[in-house]
């Protein structure tokens, strides 16, 4: 074989190995935002839409939560204020066995729509005008990339992250 055939063998095996091999093991994880509306009327419905960004597609949004701080929001009813509400939940994708993931390496984002009805709240005096300050949390499964001990080959992680919100509540 001619020696630069060898060279350009070992070239494109070298960046293919890299490029499978070496670059998922520094995969950071997952990152996640909510968009909200920073405005509302106390008998609106809230559009929320939740991502989760990674370096890969191997990342799987399976819970979101809305948590109201109940020292710092203003936005009570007469009775108070709502307790946290899951407002989505769906089921949890697995990355387990040799096939388990996607190896490839690009920037991707999973998207869930959703929304939050607060006029169900006025009828159980659950809320009111004034600032409503919380958090939305975010529960996703996504592969690490990195190798690790499995006995079962299922390096699936499972991971809850918080992005704050604040919304002005108008009656």
């Amino acid at each position: 074989m001619h020696p630069n055939i060898k060279r350009g063998l070992f070239a494109a095996g070298s960046a293919i190995a890299v490029y499978f091999v070496l670059l998922p093991m520094f995969w950071p994880e997952p990152t996640v935002a909510a968009e909200l509306p920073s405005e509302a009327r106390v008998a609106d419905v809230l559009p929320i839409r939740v991502s989760a960004s990674a370096w890969h597609s191997n990342v799987h949004i399976h819970q979101v939560r809305f948590y109201v701080d109940y020292t710092t929001t203003t936005a009570k009813g007469p009775k108070g204020i709502f307790y946290p509400e899951l407002i989505v939940e769906r089921d949890a994708a697995r990355y387990a066995g040799a096939f388990g993931r996607n190896p490839f390496t690009w920037p991707h984002t999973e998207y869930v729509d959703t929304q939050l009805d607060l006029s169900k709240y006025i009828d159980q005096g659950l809320i009111g005008p004034g600032e409503l300050i919380g958090k939305i949390d975010v529960t996703f499964n996504y592969h690490p990339g990195r190798g690790g001990k499995t006995f079962n080959r299922d390096r699936t992680r499972t991971m809850t992250k918080s992005v704050p919100f604040r919304i002005t509540i108008h009656g």
